[in-house]
């Protein structure tokens, strides 16, 4: 069964407990099949993806490429051609709506959301605008979900992602330069921070795992002080526990009070 944007918009609004399942078959049903070719000069999101990885794309300055990108998308989401942009692509309304509306309904369906969802570019336009308002407002529950989020699907590639490595790869870093700032200038909101991060990690990870040694901001809560890092990953030369009571960062602020961890351990994932 498809769903157009109206059906998951119409779901919304009247709280309707299975909204999630809703917005994941949105994001992985397969757009329509044209009745005719599309022109050569009908823009549409898959062209756009082609010529954003192209080479020659990529040989432009920087800023020439961003200009360009966003002009293509405005052109996308201004629905003005004769193949508009598919309702998939328009979850990121929803997503901001659920994040803006704050009720008790809202945040569990977000949560909820955050988890299931594939990282596809309607998704992302959603979780990076939250991500970064959760970071200014210390929203540590959602900052701790979408940062952990992104750093388990960082190398998570395909031909045509619709995200690239290289944007991930920054907000791994900005999520953790952001929770090293707070280690540095409040350590509890350090603690309350790092706390969400690791309660969005799946409690069956081991180290050693691909999933461990290619992470950012999980190694660096667990491992900074005790292991060698470059920005693909971390790397030990002995075993290591996830959590290392001696390689942890800010390792004194953690033992001013255990609670953190003890909530930790008593979340349910």
């Amino acid at each position: 069964m498809s769903l157009s944007f109206s059906q998951i918009q119409q779901a919304w609004q009247a709280q309707d407990p299975s909204l999630v399942d809703k917005l994941c078959t949105l994001a992985t049903q397969a757009d329509a099949i044209p009745e005719t070719p599309i022109p050569e000069h009908e823009l549409t999101f898959d062209r756009f993806l082609d010529k954003i990885f192209s080479h020659q794309f990529r040989e432009q300055y920087p800023e020439v490429q961003f200009a360009e990108r966003v002009a293509m998308i405005a052109k996308l989401e201004a629905n003005e051609g004769v193949y508009p942009l598919p309702d998939r692509y328009k979850i990121h309304i929803i997503l901001t709506a659920l994040w803006e509306d704050g009720s008790a309904y809202s945040r569990t369906i977000l949560k909820q959301a955050i988890t299931a969802l594939p990282v596809s570019y309607g998704v992302w336009k959603g979780l990076k605008r939250i991500y970064k308002q959760a970071e200014f407002s210390q929203d540590y529950e959602i900052f701790g979900q979408i940062a952990a989020k992104i750093d388990l699907q960082r190398f998570n590639q395909t031909a045509n992602s619709a995200v690239s490595l290289a944007t991930k790869t920054y907000m791994s870093l900005r999520a953790w330069r952001y929770l090293r700032q707070l280690g540095q200038q409040m350590p509890i909101g350090y603690i309350d921070a790092a706390v969400s991060v690791l309660a969005s990690y799946d409690e069956t990870m081991m180290a050693g795992s691909l999933e461990q040694t290619n992470s950012w901001v999980l190694n660096h809560i667990c491992f900074h002080n005790s292991l060698d890092y470059g920005v693909n990953r971390f790397s030990s030369r002995s075993p290591r526990k996830l959590f290392d009571a001696k390689g942890r960062a800010f390792a004194e602020a953690w033992q001013r009070d255990p609670e953190p961890l003890i909530q930790l351990l008593l979340s349910p994932k």
